[in-house]
């Protein structure tokens, strides 16, 4: 596999983690404000995330022995893994938000 194979993964790679950025973003927001919406807001981006990438899918076995799927499937899998902490991370939010809301002046 190489060319425009590879340039394609290349590309899916780059707007799977431009996504991961933006939910990152909403993530830091939520924590900063300690706001349990946004959290859940978060988990709503996390599943459209998932429903437009299917990051799910890195964890699946490899079938073949293409060095260069090989390569691919190792950046897939880290970027799956930061997706699903991603959303462990936002559920242990809102659950800390319930817990210890924000003190109002």
């Amino acid at each position: 596999m190489a060319g425009l194979a590879e340039a394609g993964l290349a590309r899916e790679l780059l707007m799977c983690w431009a996504g991961l950025i933006v939910i990152g973003a909403f993530l830091i927001a939520a924590s900063i404000r300690r706001s349990p919406g946004m959290a859940v807001l978060v988990i709503g981006l996390s599943l459209l995330f998932a429903g437009a990438f299917e990051p799910w899918q890195a964890f699946a076995p490899i079938q073949g022995e293409d060095p260069d799927l090989i390569y691919w499937v190792g950046r897939y899998r880290f970027m799956g893994a930061i997706w699903a902490g991603a959303i462990v991370v936002a559920i242990l939010l809102i659950v800390l938000c319930r817990m210890f809301p924000k003190r109002t002046k």
